[in-house]
């Protein structure tokens, strides 16, 4: 046999091996974290873009011919007909309740 270093076993070292392996995992958790804000970044801006949709439609503007061809007049009437009485119900309720704890 020869004496040739390069044949020799080498002797495992538990701490090298350990730091490797605690490095490797650091990186992993790094990746993770790495991964998971892109992710959310990504999200806020998708979520921004949405809001910016949304506003931009809302403050379309419709002309007066667009409105009354859109809404209908008979049913808006009704609704606000329906508002009214359930508000002046509401209101004698609330006046009946406060005479009733003030007596």
């Amino acid at each position: 046999m020869t004496d040739d270093k390069r044949f020799k076993p080498i002797k495992e070292n538990p701490k090298v091996e350990n730091s490797l392996a605690e490095s490797s995992e650091t990186q992993t958790q790094e990746d993770s974290i790495a991964d998971s804000v892109e992710q959310h970044l990504l999200g806020l801006e998708n979520s921004n873009n949405e809001k910016l949709e949304t506003s931009q439609i809302e403050e379309q503007g419709f002309s007066e011919a667009e409105l009354s061809r859109l809404v209908n007049t008979e049913k808006l009437q009704s609704l606000l007909n329906q508002s009214d009485e359930f508000l002046g119900h509401l209101s004698s309720e609330v006046e009946d309740f406060n005479e009733d704890n003030h007596n």
